[in-house]
């Protein structure tokens, strides 16, 4: 069977990530609340949080009155995950798995949601088809993502005199130069590694059997990616999908 899982050395880049991964999610209740009206379920609905990292999401979910279960290739994203859990006295079943394979019995959970998570897939058409079978006829998958590095020539040249305008220091250890040092051997390998646009999502989603997308990004105040609500110029653009399992 073709290998779908992220490489062991890009397990290891989230694994050195996690203790600063929270600092740099920044806004985290925004995020919660449109997840939150998108799934629109019952309270108990059982939801699937894939690639759950620190958990921000799942933590939210359940205190909302879900019953969540987080998923992570990370080992130390998944620690601190129990730990937030145990502090806010909130029951998440957090488990290491890969994320593009899901082990759970057919129709288990009412929804599927999952935070930047498709740009980091090998296969995302047989991912979203994993899901899928996990999930309830006519349940619910919710999927952000976005453009995260430059993509076209453009871009590219923003990027380039935005870092030469900062300054950008060659530090191996902050994270924007190890996750390039990281990342560089397997981009080829990752049909969206440089991010994807909500049409391509879409598209995506439509491919696998999903219908009834709509769009929910809109429903953001400021930017949650910032501390200060602005938005990124060129390829910060995001979005958030919902859709039905048919």
């Amino acid at each position: 069977m073709k290998d779908l899982s992220v490489c062991s050395q890009i397990s290891g880049y989230w694994n050195w990530r996690a203790v600063s991964f929270d600092a740099t999610s920044c806004r985290q209740e925004p995020w919660v609340e449109v997840y939150s009206k998108a799934l629109n379920l019952r309270p108990g609905s059982r939801v699937l949080d894939l690639g759950t990292g620190t958990g921000f999401l799942a933590l939210g979910l359940a205190a909302r009155g879900y019953e969540v279960t987080g998923v992570d290739i990370s080992e130390k994203m998944l620690e601190i995950a129990d730990e937030k859990a145990r502090s806010m006295k909130l029951k998440v079943d957090f488990l290491q798995m890969p994320a593009d394979k899901p082990d759970f019995a057919p129709g288990f959970f009412d929804a599927v949601v999952t935070r930047n998570l498709i740009w980091t897939l090998k296969d995302p058409w047989q991912a979203v088809r994993n899901w899928s079978l996990v999930m309830r006829k006519n349940g619910k998958l919710i999927i952000s993502d976005g453009i995260w590095r430059p993509v076209t020539g453009i871009q590219k040249i923003c990027s380039f005199f935005l870092d030469s305008l900062h300054g950008l220091k060659r530090n191996r250890q902050n994270h924007p130069e190890k996750f390039k040092d990281m990342y560089k051997p397997i981009d080829p390998e990752l049909p969206f590694g440089m991010g994807l646009y909500d049409w391509q999502a879409e598209k995506l989603l439509q491919d696998c059997g999903f219908d009834s997308i709509a769009g929910h990004e809109h429903e953001f105040d400021k930017n949650p990616y910032t501390e200060k609500g602005r938005y990124f110029p060129g390829y910060g653009r995001f979005f958030i999908l919902s859709a039905m399992r048919g």
